[in-house]
Order: structure tokens, then sequence, then C-alpha cells
């Protein structure tokens, strides 16, 4: 089977850790990297050594100043800020620059099919209906070219509101999220430069403090639910930890007499013949055991609760590195089974 061809842009933690899952992937084919931020030898240190999922031996090598050798190959590194300025040729861009500036949508917009076929951006962007695998793909428009994968959050929260909403009548609720610091985040206080909502906590320290904060994960939903931002409310805390989110989902249903043992039973008939989209856990686990989970989303069943048969509360914990690169290579087999290479 004729491998896909991937230029990635953006080598932070996406872009890295889709190197870390895909660099002996039979399928995939990664035929350049691109960031300005980043030294050939710097990378391959990265790639060999990471705090989070330990060491990768003998698979990444210095080769010079614009080129490294992951498993034995020599892929070219580049350090441009737009993208139009590389000579490359592939099957899909994989933007993990996490930029979503209209200015860097024009960026991509104007990369020639001559160079990439079909481009993924791993954020939420825009206007663009977020594409989920074992959720939306089936009413994906395949003639475009642009798809996004959207944020973890919504990779972790859409199965369960998509289950629940196929099934039951959700009148209204929220949607809390638990999320590890991330690196533009701040070690000890400090300006806060994007003073996001007049509010300046994401200048303060990620280790010392719970941040609260808001976050787009509703925003993204309503873009694969129309109307679920009428009923569902969202809000976030950026907690102490380097790895793995929680989502706490408390919704209220128009359907009395509701169970647990009937809503376990409903998104386990949904998620059956779905590959790693819902797991679930009955074992008393904290955060650090879903390291390396490739699931969507994991339902702790223990902290399934329905309060007054009408209000349920789902517990969901999901690796936010290497779940959510995990449903970005499930979007590209998707791309490479459904159009035209």
């Amino acid at each position: 089977m004729k491998k896909i061809k991937v230029f990635i842009n953006g080598l932070g933690r996406i872009g890295r850790v889709f190197i870390r899952q895909n660099f002996n992937n039979p399928n995939i084919d990664i035929v350049g990297l691109n960031d300005p931020n980043i030294s050939s030898k710097n990378l391959e240190y990265l790639l060999e050594f990471d705090s989070t999922y330990g060491r990768i031996e003998n698979k990444f090598k210095y080769f010079s100043d614009n080129k490294i050798i992951i498993n034995k190959k020599k892929i070219t590194i580049t350090k441009k800020i737009y993208l139009d300025k590389i000579n490359f040729k592939a099957d899909i861009l994989l933007d993990c620059s996490g930029m979503v500036d209209t200015s860097h949508l024009r960026n991509l917009q104007t990369i020639s099919k001559k160079k990439a076929k079909y481009v993924v951006v791993t954020n939420d962007i825009n206007d663009f209906q977020p594409l989920i695998i074992g959720v939306n793909d089936q009413d994906i428009n395949l003639s475009k070219r642009i798809f996004t994968s959207s944020i973890c959050d919504t990779v972790a929260s859409a199965p369960i509101i998509d289950c629940l909403q196929k099934n039951l009548d959700i009148i209204s609720g929220k949607i809390t999220t638990l999320h590890p610091y991330l690196n533009y985040q701040k070690l000890l206080d400090g300006a806060e430069i994007n003073n996001i909502n007049d509010s300046f906590v994401m200048g303060r320290s990620s280790l010392n403090s719970i941040l609260p904060k808001s976050t787009s994960v509703v925003y993204s939903l309503n873009k694969i639910f129309n109307g679920i931002n009428n009923k569902v409310h969202c809000m976030s805390f950026r907690v102490p930890t380097s790895i793995v989110s929680c989502g706490i989902m408390d919704l209220e249903i128009s359907k009395s007499k509701l169970t647990k043992k009937n809503i376990i039973s409903m998104l386990k008939k949904y998620s059956k013949s779905k590959k790693d989209l819902i797991n679930f856990i009955d074992k008393p686990l904290t955060s650090i055991d879903y390291l390396g989970s490739v699931y969507a989303t994991n339902i702790d069943t223990k902290w399934i609760d329905i309060i007054n048969k009408n209000k349920i509360q789902l517990v969901y914990w999901y690796d936010n590195e290497w779940g959510y690169v995990n449903s970005i290579c499930k979007l590209i087999d998707f791309i490479k089974k459904n159009m035209k290479f």
C-alpha cells in the first residue's frame, strides 16, 4: 500500500509527538519539517529525550544544520515563517504551529496543490468544521482541502455529546475541563500579554496555582452539533501537572428515570464499532494512569452519577497529547482512504 507523504509545520509538543508516534509507521512517510524556532541538533535531542513519554534510542540523529535522520531516513528541516517560501511536495501538510489567526490561515490557503494536496490543522480555526473520526466523518464535505482536527477537549467531549444527543434530549449543561499547563504559560508570575477576557490570571505561576480560564470547547462543539452552545456552557482550569486532561460533564436531560446502567449501556453500544474512540474504566485510577492512552476519551464509570433521575454527571480523562495525536492519525488515514492521490 502506498505511503501517505506528510510535511510537518511546527515542531512543538504536538508536532514532535506525531513524529514519535509515526516514525516507524508503514503507512506514513514524513517528507519534510519546518519550524522557525528550532535547530536540527535541538530537534534530535527533543525527539530522543522526552520528559513525558521517555527516551527513544537510536532512531533520531543529527546530520547537518538543515537535515536530521529519522529512522535511517534523511529529512530536510527548514526555518521559514511563510510556507510558500518552502519547496516541498506532500500529500498532506500537517500544520502543528498552533497559529489560528487570519493571516496564518491565508498562509495555508496560498500553498499550491502541487506542494500539498490537503491541509490538516491541529487546532480550531475560524468557521472550519472539525473532523473527528467516529463522530462526524459521515457529514464532512469531501471536496474541501483544509481540515481541522480541533482541540483535544473537543475530541474528548464530542463522542459523549454525540451519543447522548442521538439518544436523549439535552436541555442544558456545563462542561468543565482540568487541563495541564502548556508551553506558553509562566513558571513565575509575570505580565499576561494576551490578556484573555480582561483577566491577568494566565500570567500567574503555572506551578503554584490552579488557574481558572475560559475555553473554546463548546464553541468548537457547536460547529459539529449546531445549537449546542445555547444549551451547554463551559469553563476550564489549568492545573499544575504536565499531562492528561480531565473533563466533567453535567447535563440535564428531558427524559426522566435515567439510570447509571442505562447510560453506560448506551455509551458502550455507541462506541462498539468505533476504533480508539471511547474506553471505559472501572478501576480507581488517577490522571497519570492515562498517560499514553490512545483513546479520544476514557470514561471513568465509577464517577457516573444520576441526580434527580434527569441529570447526568460524567467524568472522563484523555491524554491531551498522545491521545489527541492518535485522533490526528485517524483523520489522516480517513483522508487517505476517501480522497484522490
